[in-house]
């Protein structure tokens, strides 16, 4: 394999934790041969794409809102490479209230995108502007302060009333000069999903500011074109003057809501034709506009668009059809995403359609349907990441739980992918190893999703696998390895020890008690944390079924606008010091710097600012070995991104006290009548236990240069645990 560098390390700091700075690493990753330039940027499920000028060079940036979580990410092109590559430069540029969906237009003719999304205010369904402004450094966005009604969304002049422009909260609208007379028209469905409303911009007729978005409910069935009531089928009308229901028997149903529009001139005759897509369907409409006497009439039907390209769009499910100009030669391309944010396509779905200006048999050329996908590492829904040494070699790998790629003929699709770390002339870069660790995708019928976490349950001296899944349980995969070879797994030990916290087990370890034994802390949907307290021995763990405390420290992940805190904790010892990170369901991700108090408070509620969307959970270790850690974190979008911490490392995140630079040696070995410790200096707590958990020897203040008499134990093999106050010391013995 020839030699491929650490790809890039951002320079884009992010905030938080004291202003301490969070720098997004990009690994390069190979991928069945394919070395991906952006791979670790969060995923990708539900990406909308907009276009937008951020440094005003005259060559826009794609702005993508993936839906799964409402993630903002920025794509540059770069023109040595003749491809897109994300950037986190104008990270700080994008709104924090874009939600569901997001159009660029330029609604004041300044030469500036402007920008529109669904509306943040709960309850109030509709249309949010922010306004494009020219800075020093480029473009950047203000909030508009709509002032017409209540609240600050597009209104519009019903008799004396102002009413909110409607737009589903799950629909995609159509924003454009409809009427050709110089301002923003919107196009959307109404309540019932049936019927396209039109609202007219009458800021040119009006002579009011543009600011102001002056608007009117013109027609209630554009383009005479009404959707069945319980399909996605479109039915046109036999004249320009109705609606397609009255001439249907019996009457066009209210149908569940769910649609997306894209208004466009096709032709180039002055007119919007209409793609549409339904919540219902995997195709693209496309209605052809033939206006006459001012009225919009939709004359022509083709249900799989575009049938020309030789391949229409069949995306699973309630595509979104958008344009941008991806190749930059003038024209506008096509681009479509999945809609269905629960339910649809996770993988390798935004397809692209290329315009064909100069052939007006094929208008658009079918490129691909992995757009972007193609550049980045991608588990499907859901990541869930841990950093061990799975391969022995003394660099740390990732192992990456997710819930799969949808559509599947079942429901479930549990994976665990294994990246395996490598090493060339000091540079370090990722290769994916199997998408099916431990071929624990068979158990599909267990789960929905793994939650994997590396730490030394039994105290042996390895790291074992305790995996949290779907339903709140935990799986127990022990490393039967010794200390320093590579790992040999057992079979998983499925329902360990009884232990069910609900929904979405996400397990760490910990030494809560600090009694030499590593115990479990466990979050949940709920957003609390369960600690499970082991009252058993070194290598013989024991933890009851029930919580030992089930609101741990008093931790609660929930906001009151996410009842799902879905708590995702990772203990890890900074500098001496246990401290703790916890992912949420909301995405922001906590830090507790001290974990010695019986309530828990949080440090920092935000780490980083990071803006990695929903269901963040958060790995910590060293991955690059150079004295401080790295935080790993996957979200709900399938992938991971990483960032170096001002965190210096001390040790991994075993949930025991760190190791001391001595080791521990037990002279003889085997041993007959008694035995030295060496390589500790300081009195501490001997404990010899049995490979059946039995502790044959506590001695809390054993004094090193005396020696260990063994006479009175059986022959067998024994586990040494020492403990001092420089951290935890372990060893195995033979007697003879």
């Amino acid at each position: 394999m020839g030699r491929v560098l650490l790809f890039s390390i951002a320079i884009w700091v992010l905030g938080g934790l004291k202003a301490q700075p969070f720098i997004r690493l990009n690994y390069a990753l190979s991928e069945q041969g394919q070395f991906l330039p952006n791979a670790f940027i969060g995923g990708l499920n539900n990406p909308v794409v907009a276009e937008v000028d951020f440094d005003m060079d005259g060559i826009n940036e794609l702005l993508v809102l993936d839906l799964a979580g409402n993630a903002p990410l920025v794509f540059r092109w770069d023109q040595t490479s003749d491809s897109y590559q994300q950037t986190d430069a104008f990270q700080d540029r994008i709104p924090l209230e874009i939600n569901n969906w997001i159009i660029t237009r330029d609604y004041n003719g300044d030469g500036l995108l402007d920008l529109f999304s669904n509306s943040d205010i709960a309850g109030i369904p509709g249309v949010i502007v922010f306004k494009g402004v020219e800075n020093e450094d480029g473009l950047h966005w203000e909030r508009l302060n709509l002032t017409t009604g209540r609240f600050p969304v597009i209104y519009y002049q019903s008799g004396n009333n102002a009413v909110n422009l409607y737009v589903n909260p799950g629909d995609l609208p159509g924003i454009a000069d409809m009427d050709a007379d110089g301002d923003l028209d919107v196009i959307s469905y109404d309540v019932g999903g049936t019927l396209i409303y039109y609202y007219r911009n009458m800021t040119i007729e009006n002579g009011v500011p543009f600011d102001d978005f002056s608007f009117i409910l013109a027609d209630q069935c554009w383009g005479r074109v009404e959707e069945a009531g319980l399909s996605s089928e479109m039915l046109l009308s036999p004249d320009t003057f109705s609606c397609p229901s009255q001439f249907h028997e019996p009457a066009v149903e209210i149908r569940h809501s769910g649609s997306s529009v894209l208004p466009f001139d096709l032709e180039g005759d002055g007119d919007y034709d209409l793609l549409v897509g339904d919540v219902g369907s995997t195709y693209i409409s496309f209605l052809r506009n033939y206006r006459m006497d001012g009225t919009d009439y939709m004359v022509s039907l083709e249900p799989q668009f575009p049938a020309a390209s030789g391949r229409a769009v069949d995306l699973f499910l309630f595509p979104f059809p958008m344009q941008a100009d991806v190749n930059h030669d003038g024209y506008e391309d096509l681009l479509f995403c999945s809609g269905d944010v629960n339910n649809g396509e996770n993988y390798n779905s935004l397809w692209l359609y290329t315009r064909q200006p100069e052939n007006a048999e094929i208008p658009y050329r079918f490129e691909q349907t992995d757009f972007i996908f193609n550049q980045l590492f991608d588990g499907g829904s859901e990541a869930f990441p841990t950093i061990l040494d799975v391969d022995g070699d003394g660099l740390k790998d990732l192992l990456i739980g997710t819930r799969g790629y949808f559509p599947k003929e079942i429901e479930s699709d549990p994976r665990i992918f294994y990246l395996r770390q490598h090493e060339d002339q000091g540079h370090r870069y990722f290769t994916e190893e199997t998408s099916d660790f431990l071929g624990l995708n068979q158990y599909q019928l267990q789960t929905v999703i793994w939650h994997p976490v590396a730490g030394d349950l039994d105290q042996d001296g390895d790291l074992d696998l305790i995996v949290g899944d779907y339903y709140g349980r935990i799986a127990y995969i022990e490393n039967k390895a010794l200390p320093g070879a590579p790992p040999e797994w057992a079979g998983p030990v499925f329902d360990y020890m009884g232990i069910d916290v609900g929904l979405n087990s996400t397990p760490t370890l910990y030494d809560a008690n600090q009694d030499g034994l590593i115990d479990l802390v466990i979050g949940e949907r709920s957003g609390n944390l369960n600690l499970f307290l082991n009252t058993g021995s070194p290598g013989a763990p024991f933890f009851s079924a029930v919580a030992d405390d089930e609101f741990w420290g008093k931790v609660d992940t929930r906001n009151p606008y996410f009842l799902a805190g879905a708590s995702s904790p990772t203990v890890f010892n900074n500098e001496g010091k246990w401290q703790m990170v916890v992912g949420s369901g909301p995405g922001n991700v906590w830090f507790y710097d001290e974990l010695a108090t019986e309530i828990l408070q949080a440090t920092d509620t935000s780490v980083g600012s990071l803006r990695e969307g929903i269901n963040t959970h958060v790995a910590i270790g060293d991955l690059d070995d150079d004295g401080y850690y790295d935080m790993v974190v996957g979200n709900r979008r399938g992938g991971i991104s990483i960032f170096r911490t001002p965190w210096k490392s001390t040790t991994t995140s075993t949930g025991l006290n760190p190791p001391v630079a001595s080791s521990l040696e037990c002279i003889p070995n085997p041993a007959r009548n008694s035995l030295r410790l060496t390589g500790i200096n300081e009195t501490g707590r001997l404990q010899v236990f049995g490979m059946d958990g039995r502790c044959w020897i506590d001695d809390p203040g054993f004094d090193p240069s005396e020696n260990v008499d063994v006479r009175s134990i059986p022959s067998g093999v024994y586990l040494i645990h020492f403990i001092t106050s420089e951290g935890n010391h372990t060893g195995k013995i033979i007697k003879d």
